[in-house]
């Protein structure tokens, strides 16, 4: 069905995002797939391509697909159920630490040593799921109670079109959700 048949409420980019987001979670899409080509969905949707590469683009700022020059669209591994969310929620062992050691009265300090963008090792981008030459944000940093260093933790988080700004501050209190943490 073309976008026209659908009626004129609905923004054009908005009615593809929609349909491909609803592929992917049905499987028509599964994780690793390619989607069709740009030219492929204009002619599907009969839209021009300037609203296919907004679709997209879009996709990919929500973390559902990955897109290569030359190359096309890929679906990326999302998790479906919270479970699976929490178990890889790593910055949860943080604020773990910030929790324990506050409820002890002990007074809770972190330091940032290293706030760098840089393209993760292969076991790393394998962990969060990108590719080997994206590019990820990598923290150093110390967690220390009573001025005491208790943790040193090493940390990559994919770098995102449109994500939130990172800042030592913000590095200090909490990390995001979506990190992989290594100890070397």
């Amino acid at each position: 069905m073309s976008i026209t048949e659908r009626g004129e409420n609905v923004l054009k980019y908005q009615i593809v995002i929609d349909d491909l987001r609803l592929a992917i979670k049905n499987g028509t899409y599964p994780a690793y797939s390619q989607l069709p080509s740009v030219s492929k969905l204009c002619e599907q949707y009969d839209v021009s391509k300037i609203t296919i590469n907004k679709a997209l683009g879009e996709l990919e700022a929500q973390g559902l697909i990955s897109r290569r020059r030359g190359s096309g669209s890929f679906v990326k591994k999302v998790e479906t159920s919270t479970s699976a969310a929490d178990a890889n929620d790593t910055s949860g062992q943080m604020t773990g630490f910030l929790a324990e050691h506050q409820a002890r009265g002990e007074s809770v300090k972190t330091v940032v040593y290293d706030f760098s963008v840089v393209r993760p090792p292969h076991h790393v981008a394998e962990a969060l799921d990108v590719d080997d030459d994206s590019f990820t944000y990598h923290v150093c940093r110390v967690r220390c109670a009573n001025e005491k260093p208790r943790v040193i933790e090493y940390t990559y988080m994919p770098c995102r079109p449109r994500s939130t700004r990172l800042s030592r501050r913000t590095l200090a209190s909490g990390l995001p959700a979506r990190t992989a943490s290594f100890v070397p």
